[in-house]
């Protein structure tokens, strides 16, 4: 056979044996998955869902919460994750991170721009093996210009996608060197253009190339997939 043997990377199931059946091998490890979908649809849960089941084979998860709304009845709801766990040396396997960071001394509350965001990613993805991270979300990535060196109204068009840009290169590298997946959540939004898909993701381009799997979940409880395998 001059294509050889076909080689399955391992993953862990979602949680949903039919979503498990529609991706045909659950979440293979090693990779970058954008989960996308109107508010209210259930992406945080879904996201949580994956991260329990990895858990449950001793994987470290991470979720790094930007927009300051995971709260602990949704968590507590997902009865395969277990916040409080540890490894064989007492480490615990679920970091969380909030993105809205209180000063000490002046008391204000900052939320952490995209660039530390990106930071964060890539330093939890390199410490650990085998690990999950969850992003939540693309739009919460607000880059440095926007957030702290531009005023309300200023052009700012294209920095969220460069920053997503450069920030997918590491990353995708990472998650294959140390067999760590990559969970971003992701909303929709009106297409301002005339013509195309009425319904467009925010950050640009480059989470659409990396990522290996794009899961589309929809009111009607079907779910669209769209492969790419970079």
């Amino acid at each position: 056979d001059i294509m050889g043997e076909v080689c399955h990377p391992k993953g862990f199931g979602t949680g949903s044996l039919k979503l498990d059946l529609a991706l045909t091998q659950g979440i293979p490890q090693g990779f970058i998955y954008e989960i996308f979908a109107q508010n209210g649809v259930g992406k945080t849960t879904l996201a949580l869902e994956i991260c329990g089941q990895a858990q449950k084979h001793g994987c470290r998860i991470g979720y790094l919460d930007l927009e300051g709304t995971l709260n602990s009845s949704l968590v507590q709801s997902v009865k395969t994750l277990n916040i409080e766990a540890k490894d064989d040396k007492g480490q615990p396997l679920w970091i969380y991170k909030e993105g809205l960071i209180k000063d000490a001394d002046s008391k204000d509350v900052k939320m952490m721009n995209g660039e530390n965001a990106m930071k964060y990613a890539i330093i939890f993805l390199s410490m650990f093996k085998n690990a999950y991270l969850v992003i939540d979300s693309v739009d919460a990535l607000v880059p440095s210009a926007i957030l702290e060196g531009k005023d309300v109204g200023e052009p700012t068009m294209g920095q969220l996608g460069k920053l997503m840009s450069d920030g997918m290169r590491r990353l995708h590298g990472i998650c294959k060197k140390n067999n760590s997946t990559l969970i971003f959540i992701n909303q929709v939004r009106a297409n301002p253009a005339a013509y195309g898909n009425q319904l467009v993701t925010p950050g640009g381009n480059a989470l659409k190339f990396y990522a290996f799997q794009r899961i589309q979940l929809r009111e009607e409880s079907r779910i669209a997939l769209y492969h790419f395998f970079p």
